[in-house]
């Protein structure tokens, strides 16, 4: 099952990636059941039994083309690959950081999924690093083309837009449902069509 994971997410078997196995960690995790404990803890209420399967997808997807993006900007700053893997313990510390996962959940959950480059910054802020990041090390770059991919991933999938349609209904009904004053069994619906009716010719 982890192979399936690493497969869905777009992780071949023969790849030069050097963060590889902290995806595979992610992938051991998620192979347990349910999507795993990491993915649960980024999407939070939105996640359910039902919506495990797109949301995992996603999410690795999300995290492969960080993690990528990351690995990229590191080696433009001429840290070579051998040394690039002892950054590993670090990358994965960052990853687990609640800035990061809330930042990353949000992207899918919002009407607009432009990552904030200080949420990561702070992430990393957090950890006990045994690397500095190299001057001119930029998390708006990283963050700017992880945005385009999670764009891109949510336009292609409606299986996820479904799962986040249907918790912004959810939500809606649940507002509605604490509105003092409503009576059991309201129509909003029957009353939105009258009111339409009633004051749709109205003389401002």
């Amino acid at each position: 099952m982890v192979i399936e994971w690493l497969a869905v997410w777009g992780l071949g078997q023969a790849t030069a990636f050097v963060f590889k196995p902290i995806l595979e960690d992610l992938a051991r995790d998620a192979a347990k059941g349910v999507a795993g404990d990491y993915i649960k803890s980024c999407f939070k209420r939105v996640f359910s039994a039902l919506s495990a399967e797109p949301l995992a997808k996603a999410m690795g997807q999300a995290l492969k083309e960080l993690l990528e993006q990351i690995q990229d900007e590191l080696l433009d700053h001429d840290i070579d690959q051998n040394e690039l893997r002892d950054w590993t313990p670090d990358v994965k510390q960052f990853l687990q950081q609640d800035s990061v996962k809330e930042a990353l959940g949000d992207a899918f959950a919002s009407t607009d999924p432009r990552l904030d480059p200080g949420r990561f910054a702070q992430g990393w802020q957090a950890i006990t690093s045994r690397h500095k990041l190299p001057d001119g090390f930029s998390w708006e770059r990283v963050v700017k083309r992880v945005s385009r991919k999670i764009k891109e991933i949510r336009d292609q999938s409606s299986e996820l837009r479904a799962v986040f349609e249907s918790q912004a209904l959810g939500e809606i009904v649940t507002v509605i449902r604490q509105v003092p004053g409503l009576p059991p069994g309201f129509d909003l619906g029957v009353y939105r069509s009258a009111v339409l009716e009633r004051y749709a010719n109205l003389n401002f």
